[in-house]
């Protein structure tokens, strides 16, 4: 029995682990190994090494030592599970755990005091320690966790984003259909052609946007997430994609390139509003963000959060594109306007 118990922990060891490797590479299969080995771990080893350490416990506060050891690794493991998979009451799971795990580290604590064995003092003292250090490691990840609720206060600012986002689709495309496309002068023709490449760029620059986000999403939830699917996302407070594909990869350097080859072009093409959209959103390139704590650059401070906030700030980015669009183009139709009445 006692193989076949240890035989079970390795393998459910070896199981967990390999799926915290698989996510962080955002290899396939992490899921299923972290089941298997939670049911392993659950299923198998736990009861086995309860059934064998309470055959063996000769007293009372032993053998209800082996039952507290025995629910909080079925808890803890549980809680895991279950936060590994995003789904609900992890928490709550995994702060009973800690309890749990808290009661059976000062009963080790009282064996080893009563023990007159120094090898079994030892034993029970180094376990206590080992337990504190585990405990207090698992408060702090619970404790420095962003709140579920912050994380999900995102869902408002979203969907707001998108009514203005739509808002100023439908304004623009409402323009630009007003637009005369067979212009009686090349001043007003200039002015067709300059409204059709603004939108152009804009539809582009939107796609690389959006094309970013998904990409993001991609690396955390390992599936393929449309981005206008953005409330689906499970692995909101994921940070470290957003670290990983913006600054280590350097696809900021691609995001601010973006951003300064819009600016260049709507810069000569718009009117005063634009540029104050211009100056007010559109200028990224070296600039400093300060806070009690310490310095960002612009990179930094947009792209070192959870991923749920990395992906509201993307869609601020979109709605300032469409903004500065349907500002701009609203500004060529009243210059063709004029240069049709200069001709006339």
């Amino acid at each position: 029995m006692k193989k076949i118990m240890l035989s079970l922990g390795y393998l459910s060891a070896i199981c967990i682990l390999s799926s915290f490797i698989f996510k962080a590479m955002h290899m396939p299969g992490a899921n299923v190994l972290m089941i298997a080995g939670t049911v392993l771990f659950i299923a198998g080893f736990a009861p086995l090494l309860f059934f064998i350490r309470n055959k063996a416990s000769e007293n009372t506060i032993t053998k209800l030592g082996n039952i507290i050891a025995f629910l909080a690794m079925i808890v803890v493991s549980a809680g895991v599970m279950l936060k590994f998979l995003h789904l609900n009451y992890s928490g709550p799971v995994i702060l009973t755990g800690i309890v749990l795990t808290s009661i059976f580290t000062l009963m080790m604590v009282i064996l080893a005091i009563g023990q007159k064995d120094d090898r079994w003092s030892i034993n029970y003292h180094s376990t206590a320690i080992m337990l504190m250090i585990t405990v207090s490691l698992i408060a702090f990840i619970w404790i420095s966790r962003t709140p579920v609720q912050i994380l999900t206060d995102f869902d408002q600012i979203i969907l707001t984003q998108n009514n203005e986002i739509k808002f100023y689709d439908t304004k623009t495309n409402g323009i630009f259909d007003n637009l005369d496309k067979s212009p009686n002068n090349n001043a007003a023709a200039s002015f067709y052609q300059k409204s059709v490449e603004v939108k152009t760029k804009a539809d582009s620059l939107v796609n690389f946007l959006r094309s970013v986000g998904e990409e993001l999403m991609y690396k955390a939830d390992s599936k393929s997430i449309p981005y206008d699917s953005i409330l689906l996302l499970k692995s909101r407070a994921n940070r470290a994609v957003c670290v990983e594909l913006m600054i280590e990869q350097k696809k900021d350097s691609i995001y601010s390139a973006s951003f300064a080859a819009f600016k260049t072009f709507i810069e000569p093409n718009t009117n005063s509003k634009g540029k104050e959209i211009l100056d007010q959103f559109f200028t990224i390139k070296d600039t400093v963000y300060t806070t009690p704590d310490q310095t960002f650059n612009w990179s930094e401070f947009k792209f070192r959060h959870s991923l749920i906030a990395v992906l509201a700030g993307l869609n601020s980015d979109i709605l300032h594109i469409r903004m500065l669009e349907a500002e701009t183009i609203n500004y060529l139709q009243t210059m063709q306007a004029k240069a049709m009445l200069r001709n006339d």
